[in-house]
């Protein structure tokens, strides 16, 4: 609310102190609604509250003046239109000239009352229009405020769950990056499995062509023996063939 709105205001209180009091003048020049603390909402939603009070307390005020006043002229009203039959009982010696005289001396005090109640009309009515100024005013400022504290507790809470997104995530890349140097070791202990295979692998190999080398001339030699011993043993004779030898060895004999 602008600041002149609130001068303004204090302005009005301050003609009328005497009813609404110091605590409702305070409040309005200490308020800020950019540095209002909670303490100062409160204050305030209390001074509303007894405004709202004095609002209505005020309202029946003034409409007691304003019937006042308005019961006023109605009598004054009546009672001159009642001149002219007072004239003629007068005139006619109806009426007793002290009893006119009373008469006419209360007319004239109804109509100096008027001015009298018809200033305390306005005043009620004045003090009646502060008064609403001042719930009104109250009124948008606790609005403003709660407004405001609002988007502050919307702001707050963006950013408590944009924090807590973060965390998560970091917390997410954490656990990736703790899977992801898993797998490095593992895949470096492959590594050192395969290359101890590949040099097992090679040292067999070396050994296997030793061996060949070395068992080559034994592999050799063997095979000249086989062939030796296959010279050396009997041919193998037939069923006649050994007939025919048993028989030249009986004509010996």
């Amino acid at each position: 609310m602008a600041n002149s709105s609130w001068g303004l205001l204090g302005n009005l209180v301050t003609k009328h102190i005497d009813k609404l009091g110091q605590t409702m003048s305070e409040v309005i020049a200490g308020w800020d609604p950019e540095t209002a603390t909670e303490v100062d909402r409160d204050r305030l939603a209390n001074s509303l509250r007894e405004a709202a009070t004095e609002l209505e307390i005020a309202r029946q005020s003034y409409n007691k003046e304003h019937n006042d006043v308005v019961n006023l002229k109605k009598t004054i009203e009546d009672d001159t239109r009642s001149l002219v039959e007072l004239e003629k009982h007068i005139a006619a010696g109806t009426i007793s000239e002290a009893s006119a005289n009373t008469f006419l001396d209360n007319l004239e005090k109804s109509k100096t009352r008027l001015v009298i109640e018809e200033k305390e009309e306005k005043n009620a009515l004045e003090f009646m229009e502060t008064v609403k100024k001042v719930v009104e005013t109250f009124s948008e400022a606790l609005a403003d405020f709660d407004r405001r504290a609002k988007e502050k507790i919307q702001e707050m809470e963006q950013a408590k769950q944009e924090c807590d997104l973060e965390k998560m995530k970091a917390e997410q890349q954490k656990e990736i990056n703790s899977l992801t140097g898993g797998v490095k070791v593992g895949s470096s202990a492959l590594n050192a499995l395969a290359n101890k295979a590949a040099k097992m692998r090679a040292e067999a190999a070396g050994i296997k062509a030793v061996a060949e080398v070395t068992q080559a001339p034994l592999n050799k030699e063997k095979e000249i023996e086989n062939i030796r011993k296959s010279f050396a043993q009997p041919a193998t004779e037939t069923a006649m063939e050994r007939l025919k030898r048993l028989a030249a060895e009986n004509q010996a004999k």
